[in-house]
């Protein structure tokens, strides 16, 4: 059973009150957020920026008092990519800008500006896998990755990734270059 409410994951408060709310309703898991959509931390870490005005002992007191009631608590995470309003708020692209995925051109076709991490030739993987080992270690009974995308956010989907990862990648693996736009003409 998920509380829909509490996907609001807040970073400060009374753990002792959180955790009865969930007690209370007789609810056996929940979800926390070890980060926002905007990719700021929701604890003290190297790899991301913290949430302004978070309690940095939040979630360790959330996890304690869940599991002395027999509460699991499932943790999201952003994967590489998350619906902003603002894609120039998306701190993990404001970290770590050289892994950005690029996007294919489709002709005659005009996109929202977009941001994601490129996960298939970057380095961005080899770095989220150390801060989700991170989080792991924070003592979540489970993960949930949300915003796993090739195409950007937000949609109608734009093809990527051509980065210069990918492009090498593609190069070595193939001896071919990557193309610059969508042409489905062309075999």
């Amino acid at each position: 059973i998920r509380i829909r409410g509490l996907e609001q994951r807040p970073l400060v408060g009374d753990p002792k009150s959180y955790v009865r709310h969930l007690v209370n309703a007789g609810f056996n898991v929940s979800t926390i957020g070890a980060m926002n959509g905007l990719g700021f931390s929701g604890y003290p870490t190297e790899y991301l920026p913290a949430v302004q005005g978070m309690d940095p002992h939040w979630i360790s007191g959330v996890l304690k008092e869940a599991h002395a009631h027999d509460i699991k608590l499932i943790c999201w995470n952003v994967f590489n990519i998350q619906d902003v309003r603002n894609v120039d708020d998306f701190q993990i692209a404001k970290r770590y800008p050289q892994w950005e995925m690029k996007y294919l051109d489709v002709p005659g076709v005009e996109y929202e500006p977009r941001k994601g991490m490129c996960m298939l030739s970057s380095p961005y993987l080899e770095q989220h896998a150390k801060l989700i080992q991170e989080v792991a270690g924070l003592g979540v009974d489970a993960m949930w990755f949300d915003g796993f995308y090739l195409g950007g956010i937000p949609h109608p989907i734009r093809p990527g990734c051509v980065c210069s990862f990918c492009r090498e990648r593609f190069r070595s693996d193939y001896e071919l270059a990557l193309p610059t736009r969508v042409d489905w003409e062309n075999p």
